[in-house]
């Protein structure tokens, strides 16, 4: 009975030991890879990020800022004063191809390009209306100039149509700033309805070099 009690306890042993060696062996064969295959995608998520982190560094770096540029129009009083008078500016139209704040430059006859990075600060429709109800304001031909949602009744009402309003860089070496308006004057009183006046003013004036700042 001793000897095989012995026998089996040397038998358990060498069981025991063939059992854990082998689940040691399959162990290390199932996580070796696991730990070679997170190492690789540690390794890959870091160049991706470092790849992705570069990208927007160099995208960022190659973007100007952008400008905004704002009309200032010339004002003066005229020698010619007719103060008892009312005027109302209308909203100024303008064709749509020059409605957007960015610039616009004219390259060819029909080629026309739209600066993103050089904008006017606000709508140049309505900057141009301002500037113009401020300039007859303080001409004094009238006694009061309104906008379009002023109550006063008007002697007259003046509107408008922006036709162009573009930098011509058709010929490199003389560019030009290119403005052009139309303007309807209507007479309000009783009696004397109609259109007092119909001007149409083109201008184009020469910049010294072809920059958004000329």
């Amino acid at each position: 009975t001793k000897a095989a009690r012995s026998l089996f306890v040397r038998s358990a042993r060498c069981f025991d030991n063939v059992s854990v060696r082998s689940a040691r062996c399959r162990c290390r064969r199932e996580i070796l890879p696991l730990v070679a295959g997170s190492q690789w995608l540690i390794q890959s998520g870091a160049l991706l990020l470092l790849v992705f982190l570069n990208g927007c560094v160099s995208l960022e770096r190659s973007y100007p800022d952008r400008r905004y540029f704002a009309l200032e129009l010339a004002q003066g009083k005229s020698p010619n004063s007719a103060s008892d008078r009312v005027l109302s500016v209308a909203s100024l139209r303008i064709s749509p191809r020059y409605a957007d704040r960015s610039f616009v430059y004219r390259t060819s006859t029909a080629a026309y390009e739209a600066d993103f990075y050089n904008q006017f600060l606000i709508a140049p429709d309505s900057m141009i209306g301002e500037e113009l109800r401020k300039g007859l304001a303080a001409s004094e031909l009238f006694k009061y100039v309104v906008g379009p949602s002023n109550s006063l009744q008007p002697n007259y009402v003046l509107e408008g149509s922006i036709n162009a309003l573009y930098g011509d860089f058709r010929d490199p070496s003389r560019p030009a700033a290119v403005l052009e308006i139309e303007f309807f004057l209507y007479n309000q009183d009783a009696g004397a309805t109609g259109v007092s006046l119909q001007k149409r003013y083109e201008k184009s004036v020469p910049l010294s070099e072809k920059s958004p700042e000329a």
